[in-house]
């Protein structure tokens, strides 16, 4: 379930039993939202100077909050005040109120929700279960590579170069050892994280195994063997264990740690950012170039260059996270010129498909 997911189904409250517990969530969730909402007000007041500016912030907050508050507490109400079943309308009046009640809308809000809704759609559909299925690893690699290479002119012909973080990621100009320091931070940082998740996860199995395996009783362990052989048994499992854990040299222990393996993909991947920097800045030297054809003839020298740089190894995996990213900051670029009200519409409509997603 994605983030989007957890969101509306937070929002929806469709775990909430009798009058008391509904009282004590909407309170929570509107002692909670107030109280952030008041500290950001204060810090952020406190670099205004004027007493206009104060009451516009001042009346700003107010409707930003409520709108919030709509959205976090208007579905468990409606259902619970007029007995509906059907949670479409409930969350209809929700979204609504909260849209029309907001001063502002972010262009990024929009287009996250109309792009995460929009994935969860597709995703879960059969027909492409079935396909990614049925696809390997490297028909994987070489499809989401393809699909990067596509997205990153269309990005770099709308972003701000200034404002995007992603824009100043992937198009600053940068030294190449100052890509791949920034490559390798970042790749070690994932592993130390991913192995300090995975240790977190086998030792909580390893807890709830243990407390069952307790629980279960004393059981003999070797009931066909004499007793007087019992602890010798027992003797040769834990060298066994240990032989096991103790296979590998030290020298293969670094070998195989991630500050060693991160080095190659890391490289690779700062290369593949300075040839990016470089495509997607060079002028054609002819002006009969169409627009299309120049980015298509970009993404062409993109994608060769993970050819060229990856081979058959498909290491150089782009995540589905990434390319959703890409994907929200480029529709924004579009939705910053459009208005409130397009926006508005596109938030509601993504919000809905959402819903009817955690509703299959």
């Amino acid at each position: 379930m994605g983030a989007l997911a957890r969101v509306v189904s937070f929002c929806v409250a469709k775990d909430v039993n009798g009058r008391p517990a509904l009282a004590r969530l909407l309170l929570t969730r509107l002692i909670s939202l107030y109280g952030v909402s008041t500290v950001l007000f204060l810090i952020k007041l406190r670099k205004l100077t004027s007493s206009s500016r104060w009451t516009a912030e001042l009346w700003k907050y107010l409707r930003n909050s409520s709108g919030l508050a709509m959205a976090l507490t208007l579905v468990p109400v409606i259902r619970a005040l007029a007995g509906v079943e059907n949670i479409v309308l409930p969350w209809s009046a929700a979204v609504g109120g909260a849209l029309a009640t907001v001063t502002g809308l972010p262009s990024w809000l929009s287009s996250y929700v109309a792009v995460e809704s929009i994935s969860d759609a597709v995703l879960s559909t059969r027909t492409v279960k079935k396909v990614l299925s049925n696809m390997g690893t490297s028909s994987l690699v070489i499809g989401r590579q393809a699909l990067l290479c596509l997205l990153i002119p269309f990005f770099y012909s709308r972003a701000d170069k200034q404002s995007s973080a992603a824009a100043r990621f992937l198009f600053k100009k940068r030294s190449l050892g100052r890509d791949f320091v920034l490559f390798y931070c970042i790749w070690n940082f994932l592993s130390v994280y991913n192995s300090l998740k995975s240790f977190l996860r086998d030792s909580r199995r390893e807890k709830v195994y243990r407390s069952q395996q307790y629980s279960s009783g004393q059981v003999d362990e070797w009931p066909m063997i004499s007793s007087n052989l019992k602890p010798l048994m027992d003797k040769l499992v834990e060298i066994h264990e240990i032989t096991l854990q103790d296979t590998y040299s030290s020298f293969e222990k670094i070998m195989n740690s991630p500050m060693i393996k991160n080095f190659m993909p890391c490289f690779k991947w700062a290369l593949w950012r300075q040839l990016c920097v470089r495509t997607m800045t060079h002028t054609p030297p002819t002006r009969h170039n169409h627009a299309a054809g120049a980015s298509l003839m970009k993404s062409i020298t993109l994608m060769l260059g993970f050819f060229v740089l990856d081979g058959s190894d498909n290491k150089m995996n782009v995540r589905p996270g990434v390319l959703r990213y890409l994907i929200r900051c480029t529709l924004s670029t579009y939705l910053g010129i459009t208005s409130l009200k397009t926006q508005q519409l596109i938030a509601f409509l993504g919000s809905h498909l959402a819903l009817q997603n955690i509703a299959q």
